[in-house]
């Protein structure tokens, strides 16, 4: 994985864009590209997110309505995956530049064999 400039955490499936900002994850840190000043800023807040690194086979994330959505799936034990989500509220704090966010809730939505495999999460807002 390369370190510097946009490219660092864009060579993997983990980003989405929301709001005209550029968001990703990377071994369960979330961070957001800042145009300005041509760098990788991590996302602030985040208090109560369960740790998603952790036995993790999958990340997506999405846009949802101006929030993010992050699905990710755990193994369990030589079973079974769980799959969960988390609904992310984003706010750009304009004294700082910083952005934080907020976690409006996670759970678990299905428990899936451990043969079964997710490959995508689509999102559309109506």
């Amino acid at each position: 994985m390369v370190v510097g400039g946009m490219c660092g955490l864009m060579c993997s499936d983990d980003y989405c864009v929301i709001g005209n900002v550029l968001y990703s994850v990377y071994e369960g840190v979330f961070k957001w590209y800042d145009t300005e000043r041509r760098t990788w800023r991590d996302l602030q807040g985040l208090v109560g997110l369960p740790n998603i690194t952790r036995r993790r086979e999958f990340i997506r994330l999405g846009d949802y309505g101006g929030k993010m959505v992050v699905f990710w799936v755990h193994v369990i034990w030589t079973y079974y995956k769980k799959i969960w989500c988390a609904e992310i509220s984003l706010e750009r704090r304009p004294d700082t530049s910083e952005i934080w966010g907020k976690v409006e809730w996670f759970d678990q939505l299905r428990k899936i064999n451990i043969n079964f495999q997710v490959e995508k999460v689509l999102s559309t807002t109506l």
